[in-house]
C-alpha cells in the first residue's frame, strides 16, 4: 500500500508539473500538440529507375578535310552556331558538305538546283549573323559590310539566286517582257533543263561551293579547323511507286499549249517542279543515306511539292481571272482556287514550308511538313538518336525511316489532290 501511495504521489506530482503557475500548458505539451497537427513529412521517394536506352553502336565514315584548309576551319567555326542566323548558315553549310562528302561523278539539275540554293542562303545567313541582322537579301547584307571580302563577285553571281531556282520560268519570262538580258547563272539553269546535259555543271557547282567558302571563311575569320567529318549511315531503302505523277504530267502539259505566255510560263513551271518533285522521292528507295544528307533530302521533297502545287494553283487562277498571283501560301491560293473540304488539310498541311526549309530556326513547326523539317533537323544533329535514342523531351523524335515515310505520304497527298 506504500508503494502504490508512493507511486500516486509521484504521478500526482508529475500531473502538477505540466501546468505553469498561471495554469498555461508547458511547452513541451505545446510542442507535442504542435506536432500532432501539423501535415505528415512526405517521405522521400526512391527514385524510379531510368528507362534502359538502347546500345547506339553507330558506325561513322569520315569525310577527309586536309586538301581543303578553308573547308576544315569553316567546319570547325560552325559545330556551335551563337545565333539564329548562324545556325541556318550552319544547316545550309552542312548541305554543302554533304554534296562533297557524296562525291558524285555526275550531277541531275535537282543537285545543281539544290547546290546553288545552299550557297545563296549559306552567305546569306552567314552576313545576317554578322551584321546581326535578319535580313534575307544577300546583295543588301553585302553592301551592308565595310570591309568587303576579296571574293565578292560570287555574290553578284549568286544575286537573286533564291528566285531563279524557284521559279525559273516565271523569272525569265518577266525579263523578257522587259526586255532585260537574263544574267549568266539564269541562263545556265535554263539551258540545264533545255537540254538536258549536264556535262560540265558538276564543275560549275563545285566551283560554286569553294568560292562561297572562301568568301564565308574571310566573313567569319575561325581561327581552329578539324581535320575531318563523320558519316553516320541512316538506313532507308524505302519501297513505292509514282504512276500518279505520270497523270498530272499530261495534265500540266495540257494546260502550257495555251497562248498566253505568262501562263507558259506557269504551266512550264509547275512541270519542271513535277520532275524535280519525282527525282527528289526516287532518294527514299536508296539503302543508305549519310546523317549530313539526309535532312536535305527531306525539306527538297517537301519544297519542290509545294511549288510544283503553287505553279499549278497560279496557272489556274491566272487563267480564270487573267491576275497573277504574288501568294506563297498553298491553302489560300487553294480556297481561291475553289478547293474545299478535305483537299484544304492537305495544303494545310504545308502551311510556312515555304519559310521553314530556308529559315526553319526562325519558323515556328505549326503544320505537318515543318515539323517533318524540324524532326530531319533534329537527326543530323544527334545521329544516335535514329537507333531509338530518345532526349529528355516532350516531343518523340521519330527515326529517319519515319521521317521518310511520312514525307513520302505527304508529298503524294499533295500531287494527288491537283
Amino acid at each position: 500500500m506504500a508503494e502504490l501511495a508512493a507511486m500516486s504521489d509521484e504521478s500526482s506530482g508529475k500531473k502538477g508539473r505540466r501546468k505553469d503557475l498561471k495554469g498555461k500548458p508547458s511547452k513541451s505539451t505545446s510542442l507535442a500538440k504542435a506536432k500532432s497537427l501539423a501535415p505528415p513529412v512526405a517521405q522521400p521517394k526512391k527514385p524510379l529507375p531510368k528507362a534502359k536506352q538502347p546500345k547506339v553502336n553507330l558506325v561513322a565514315k569520315t569525310l577527309p578535310l586536309e586538301s581543303s584548309p578553308q573547308l576544315a576551319l569553316l567546319t570547325n567555326a560552325l559545330k556551335s552556331p551563337s545565333s539564329v542566323e548562324l545556325k541556318q548558315a550552319a544547316m545550309h553549310f552542312k548541305d554543302l558538305l554533304a554534296f562533297r562528302a557524296r562525291q558524285p561523278s555526275s550531277i541531275s539539275s535537282l543537285d545543281f538546283f539544290a547546290g546553288v540554293q545552299s550557297c545563296y542562303y549559306f552567305l546569306e545567313q552567314t552576313l545576317a549573323s554578322q551584321l546581326k541582322t535578319k535580313g534575307h537579301n544577300l546583295v543588301y547584307l553585302h553592301n551592308s559590310l565595310e570591309n568587303k571580302p576579296h571574293e565578292s563577285a560570287i555574290v553578284k553571281e549568286l544575286s537573286l539566286a533564291n528566285f531563279w531556282t524557284s521559279y525559273l520560268y516565271e523569272e525569265l519570262n518577266q525579263m523578257q517582257s522587259l526586255r532585260w538580258q537574263p544574267p549568266a547563272l539564269l541562263k545556265d539553269l535554263k539551258r540545264l533543263i533545255d537540254d538536258g546535259d549536264t556535262s560540265g555543271y558538276l564543275d560549275r557547282l563545285t566551283t560554286l561551293i569553294e568560292r562561297s567558302i572562301d568568301y564565308a571563311t574571310e566573313i567569319l575569320k575561325p581561327e581552329n579547323s578539324v581535320k575531318d567529318v563523320p558519316l553516320f549511315p541512316f538506313h532507308l531503302g524505302l519501297s513505292f511507286d509514282l504512276d500518279g505523277y505520270d497523270k498530272l504530267s499530261e495534265k500540266f502539259s495540257i494546260s502550257s499549249s495555251y497562248p498566253s505566255e505568262k501562263l507558259k510560263a506557269l504551266t512550264q513551271q509547275a512541270i519542271l517542279s513535277l520532275n524535280l518533285s519525282k527525282n527528289s522521292l526516287e532518294r527514299f528507295k536508296d539503302k543508305e543515306i549519310s546523317h549530313l544528307e539526309f535532312p536535305h533530302l527531306i525539306r527538297q521533297a517537301l519544297f519542290w511539292h509545294h511549288h510544283m502545287a503553287e505553279s499549278y494553283l497560279k496557272a489556274t487562277l491566272y487563267e480564270r481571272s487573267g491576275i497573277h498571283e504574288r501568294d506563297h501560301d498553298l491553302k489560300t491560293l487553294a480556297l481561291k482556287a475553289g478547293y474545299q473540304g478535305k483537299a484544304l488539310k492537305v495544303f494545310d498541311d504545308f502551311t510556312l514550308l515555304y519559310q521553314a526549309q530556308r529559315y526553319p530556326h526562325e519558323t515556328e513547326p505549326v503544320s505537318l511538313a515543318c515539323r517533318l523539317v524540324h524532326q530531319a533537323e533534329i537527326l543530323r544533329d544527334h545521329p544516335e538518336m535514329d537507333q531509338g535514342f530518345q532526349m529528355s523531351s516532350k516531343e518523340k523524335v521519330l527515326n529517319s525511316q519515319e521521317v521518310a515515310s511520312e514525307t513520302l505520304k505527304l508529298c503524294k497527298a499533295l500531287a494527288m489532290t491537283l
